[in-house]
């Protein structure tokens, strides 16, 4: 039986999850193969017509509870926080690598914003932040997880 050491269930797992459906997975591996099936795709549905319940009630539905109150300021950084728990070793890492280039973006530009002009032009072509020159003493593994952390922030800077 393969389980992950670190997985955890996210608020709507347990919206979703039912006492006797966790008992339904629990005795999975103690019947025959057959009946395996039938019993793994009758939880998953149930947890499906759970899942659309949430829906139905309300305007928002009973998953409002996994929302954020309104008056929360919600970030991309706090929604890749969020998720972080979730992933494996490598995603974790991936994600902090992500996060940092996400805060010394949001750095780098408010210095950019409080800094006096300077006159002279080519003192201002030094202040231009040298993302050709990072990428070129990076090792091609890191300038491939860059490029993708850059479509990130790009991306979650079109939603915010």
């Amino acid at each position: 039986m393969n389980q992950e050491p670190g997985m955890k269930m996210t608020e709507l797992d347990y919206l979703t999850a039912a006492p006797h459906l966790q008992m339904i997975k629990a005795a999975l591996p103690y019947i025959h193969i057959p009946e395996q099936r039938f019993f793994s795709l009758m939880v998953k549905i149930n947890e499906l017509e759970r899942t659309m319940r949430l829906f139905d009630e309300k305007e928002t539905g009973e998953v409002g509870i996994c929302s954020l109150k309104e008056d929360e300021p919600a970030t991309p950084i706090d929604m890749l926080n969020a998720m972080k728990p979730y992933g494996t070793e490598e995603e974790q890492d991936f994600i902090d690598l992500v996060i940092n280039f996400m805060q010394g973006s949001r750095l780098y530009q408010s210095y950019r914003e409080t800094a006096p002009e300077e006159e002279e032009p080519h003192r201002a072509e030094h202040r231009r932040f040298p993302m050709e020159q990072l990428m070129n003493i990076l090792p091609p593994e890191q300038q491939s997880r860059l490029e993708t952390a850059q479509m990130l922030v790009q991306t979650f800077q079109q939603f915010s």
